[in-house]
């Protein structure tokens, strides 16, 4: 494996693992309420079901970003008995091992920065916080959409008002006492036209969990994402694809 580049170093680190450890430390309980809460969570669940209803196999997820296997997890704990078509890549080895540890060997696989999927696809994927820490995150985007059979399932982050900053010297955050790392919030419409554009999106339901960006957990951000008017929210999709080419998605907030 290639060093990671500056924009990343910090994700392969000790103090990384230990950050997204602590989903492991909770119990069943604690950990069900509290990851279950996120709506892109909600999606993977309910999307799941949809296709697993129409076929009565387990759709094949893939998830993009999996750090120590907190996605699996969860899905383990909603889908008791069934068998998990499951594959969770990251380009931390850190995390990777952790997953291998507490999962298993054949669910989870390190991969190059770069890594552009070997082939891999799946009927869902999930990628949880990762477009948002891309120096071109449209771009990192298009790469996910082309790896979605039918559904993409993301967490990003969004303003409402005023364009996407993409200088990653004026939109990053700083980890664990180190690493400067590209963090960058998307332009609600801007977003919106680009998924309208693609042709291999059908459809996309957006939610926006509103609350201020700049500032939080050492993010350098532009001023105006430090006040509410910017309308900055994480930010939940789930993109629906089509296997024939579209003329403008449908696009419900």
């Amino acid at each position: 494996m290639t060093e990671l580049s500056d924009s990343h170093k910090g994700w392969d680190t000790n103090e990384h693992l230990d950050f997204f450890d602590g989903w492991n430390q909770r119990n069943y309980y604690d950990f069900s309420e509290h990851y279950g809460c996120f709506e892109e969570n909600r999606y993977l669940i309910r999307t799941i079901n949809k296709l697993y209803s129409k076929s009565n196999f387990f759709p094949s997820v893939l998830d993009i970003g999996c750090a120590t296997g907190t996605t699996y997890r969860y899905l383990k704990q909603n889908f008791k008995k069934k068998d998990i078509n499951y594959l969770g890549v990251d380009i931390s080895h850190t995390a990777i091992d952790k997953a291998t540890s507490l999962h298993g060997r054949n669910l989870f696989k390190a991969v190059e920065e770069n890594w552009t999927s070997e082939g891999q696809s799946a009927d869902i994927v999930y990628s949880r916080d990762t477009v948002m820490h891309q120096a071109d995150p449209l771009s990192y985007l298009h790469s996910l959409i082309k790896l979605s059979k039918k559904h993409l399932i993301l967490r990003l982050r969004t303003r409402d008002t005023g364009a996407t900053v993409f200088d990653i010297e004026h939109s990053c955050q700083a980890h664990y006492s180190k690493f400067w790392m590209p963090y960058i919030v998307l332009n609600i419409d801007e977003l919106s036209e680009f998924l309208k554009n693609n042709e291999h999106v059908q459809s996309a339901i957006i939610n926006r969990s509103y609350n201020i960006l700049g500032g939080g957990n050492l993010r350098n951000l532009p001023k105006e994402l430090f006040f509410a008017d910017a309308g900055g929210s994480e930010t939940s999709l789930l993109i629906n694809m089509s296997n024939e080419s579209c003329n403008g998605a449908n696009i419900d907030y």
